[in-house]
């Protein structure tokens, strides 16, 4: 079953050097996050609870606009709304704009789906083994600027 889940918030993101980064992956830690307006399978409301550090990891960056094309992985969350609880884990694929210093998660779900549903007590919605899609926007705070390949 593929669900989805839809959300915007803040999150803020920690790094080893303040400014520009020019690592070939790893370039930053998600440490925290707050979420509103989550919404999932059938309009389901829920809170999410960010656990963990998550990892930022750039694959490649546009020369023109440097927005970042890159994944989230190391994601543990918990999700929460009435009659449904479970846990997310695994990573999910999406874009980093040095200017807006927005993170757009973009991931699919599905077969192809790099998140996937454990603990699940949601009234047969989400069920264990499930590989939602997820998009949402974040604004970043940190003073942190991405760059790949320079």
């Amino acid at each position: 079953m593929a669900t989805s889940l839809n959300d915007a918030g803040f999150v803020h993101a920690i790094s080893p050097e303040v400014g520009h980064i020019d690592v070939p992956d790893t370039v930053a830690n998600v440490i925290s996050s707050s979420w509103t307006g989550c919404r999932g399978p059938i309009n389901l409301t829920f809170g999410v609870t960010h656990a963990g550090t998550w990892t930022l990891q750039a694959i490649s960056e546009n020369s023109s606009t440097h927005v970042i094309k890159g994944r989230i992985s190391g994601v543990h969350a918990t999700i929460a709304g009435t009659g449904c609880s479970a846990m997310v884990s695994g990573s999910a694929r999406g874009t980093y704009d040095n200017s807006a210093k927005t993170l757009t998660i973009s991931e699919p779900g599905g077969t192809s789906g790099g998140l996937i549903v454990s603990g699940a007590s949601c009234l047969g919605i989400l069920a264990n083994g499930d590989k939602p899609s997820f998009n949402a926007t974040f604004s970043v705070t940190g003073n942190i600027a991405v760059h790949r390949n320079h």
